[in-house]
């Protein structure tokens, strides 16, 4: 079962083709050479969710793609899928002007950022949206939709802790966005808002003093941003460490976090997944058992792999009621957790420490680590997902 390897990799750039600095699949499969049977397992999984018999057209998954990685920061893969999109028959128009996306793939925008920074916010309501109205989602076009975009969340984060993207500027890309947006009243149109006029407005103001940039700020998001929106944003800037225990709230939000003693893959998720997408599912689930046995079963290890496993799901707001959380302390340092919860596309404390641990380990180590996180990000992002189309259907 093992993976070709990509000879077209250099020894210097992880996940690059020499001749060009655009990364490609085939090149991300690559790096997975150390585990084989993992790597052909992904490599299935992946192949499956773009091209086999689905609701969604072929060009449609990948226009989704696209959106999962815009939505982490991720460049590298955002072009990549830009570039297949394109190969597969996919209007380069859509790239260019947002306006010309069709209107029932924008309305994916907001769950496709709730699942990437805050899926414990997505409700029975997303679904709902998705699925009522003009240019509506059957149920099964929005399952395949949710998997695609989870799918490239995760993905996002491989390449962010494998090496092949950088998960400070990640989060820089992510941060800056509701910067630019905070004049828009103004009427001037985000996309043509280039440097020099962002400048220019800037220096009329403070000469002008008409407003602060906080009061514009202020006033844009009071009058423009939505409810689920404000919710998105606080715990996504403030709440930058896990909730061990699941209690925290430090925002007065109801919590919707997820306990795996009362919702989990096996017994759930599995389950309804299967029920629009069996082949998927079944890929899903061995890609998960695979990727929590890729190294020796010692017990040091298996303390290893459960505290990243443990601690991505935590970050995520999935908790094990029968796990001790004082291990994760014990097994994995700060720099590690760090790191961890940047390629998480969350806030850390040090950059320092990120890239210090990034250069520390090894290539194969990296890469174990990289599958992990993936893995796991994946699975929180799913049941949330899940469960909320469970409840939709009952």
């Amino acid at each position: 079962m093992g993976h070709r390897i990509n000879t077209n990799v250099t020894k210097t750039t992880i996940g690059f083709k020499q001749d060009e600095n655009r990364l490609d699949s085939e090149d991300f499969l690559s790096t997975l050479q150390f585990f084989p049977v993992y790597s052909s397992l992904f490599k299935n999984a992946h192949s499956h969710l773009l091209s086999e018999n689905g609701p969604l057209p072929v060009f449609h998954r990948h226009f989704i793609a696209i959106m999962a990685a815009r939505a982490t920061g991720c460049a590298s893969l955002v072009k990549m899928e830009e570039s297949v999109f394109l190969s597969s028959g996919g209007n380069a128009e859509w790239l260019k002007d947002k306006t010309c996306v069709p209107n029932k793939l924008r309305r994916l925008d907001e769950i496709n950022k709730l699942l990437a920074q805050s899926p414990s916010l997505i409700t029975t309501n997303h679904i709902k949206i998705l699925t009522d109205g003009d240019e509506s989602w059957t149920l099964t076009e929005t399952v395949q939709g949710l998997v695609v975009l989870i799918h490239f969340h995760g993905l996002s984060s491989f390449l962010m802790s494998s090496g092949m993207e950088d998960p400070v500027q990640c989060m820089d890309s992510i941060q800056r966005k509701p910067e630019r947006k905070s004049i828009e009243f103004l009427d001037i149109f985000d996309k043509s808002l280039d440097r020099k006029l962002w400048k220019h407005v800037q220096k009329e103001l403070k000469r002008k003093r008409s407003f602060s940039e906080g009061e514009i700020t202020k006033n844009y998001q009071t009058k423009n941003v939505s409810h689920t929106s404000k919710r998105l944003l606080r715990p996504y800037i403030s709440k930058t460490t896990c909730d061990i225990h699941g209690h925290l709230n430090k925002y007065n939000e109801p919590s919707n976090n997820i306990r795996i003693q009362d919702y989990c893959w096996d017994d759930q998720g599995f389950s309804v997944l299967s029920t629009f997408y069996t082949d998927i599912a079944m890929l899903f689930d061995d890609k998960f058992r695979s990727s929590k046995s890729l190294i020796s079963k010692s017990e040091q290890n298996k303390k290893f792999v459960t505290a990243i496993w443990n601690f991505v799901q935590c970050i995520f707001g999935v908790h094990h009621d029968d796990y001790n959380y004082k291990e994760i302390d014990q097994v994995l340092d700060q720099n590690m957790k760090d790191f961890i919860t940047s390629c998480c596309n969350k806030p850390s404390v040090s950059t320092q420490s990120i890239h210090k641990m990034g250069s520390k380990l090894q290539l194969m180590e990296k890469v174990h680590v990289s599958i992990l996180v993936m893995e796991a990000r994946l699975q929180s992002e799913m049941l949330f997902a899940l469960k909320a189309v469970m409840k939709h259907m009952s």
